[in-house]
């Protein structure tokens, strides 16, 4: 060895501001049965929403209710989202929710994260009179 080499590092690229591969989604979906995985658990906790100034209960973070949740792919959004059981107005029946639905066409044209905003269950669907 004769000493230290040092090479230049290439410099940081910076983000495109125009990505289209990442979104944020905000509406009415219902939560899927089960426990919380894991990994949501530990992202809320470095987002501080179990402790510091936005706490919330354990059991409220079960719901996901007006929390951001990363999903990096469609399963992952599926796993944690019951988006085909919106009730229908007048029938016994179960529809798509129109955010489960946005979301799976996100990813299905090249999408490769979401930031889902559960906001409450979706509404049942009325047929136009």
């Amino acid at each position: 060895m004769r000493g230290l080499d040092f090479e230049r590092a290439a410099q940081a690229q910076r983000p495109d501001p125009n990505r289209v591969d990442i979104a944020c989604f905000v509406g009415f979906v219902a939560r899927r049965e089960g426990a919380l995985p894991a990994a949501v658990r530990a992202e809320l906790a470095r987002a501080r929403w179990t402790d510091g100034p936005w706490a919330r209960p354990a059991a409220e973070l079960e719901t996901l209710l007006q929390l951001p949740v990363t999903v990096d792919n469609w399963t992952a959004f599926d796993a944690l989202f019951a988006w085909e059981t919106r009730p229908l107005g007048t029938a016994a029946g179960r529809c798509a929710s129109t955010l489960g639905a946005a979301v799976r066409r996100f990813f299905a044209c090249g999408g490769r994260r979401a930031v889902i905003v559960r906001c409450g269950d979706p509404w049942p669907h009325l047929e136009a009179a």
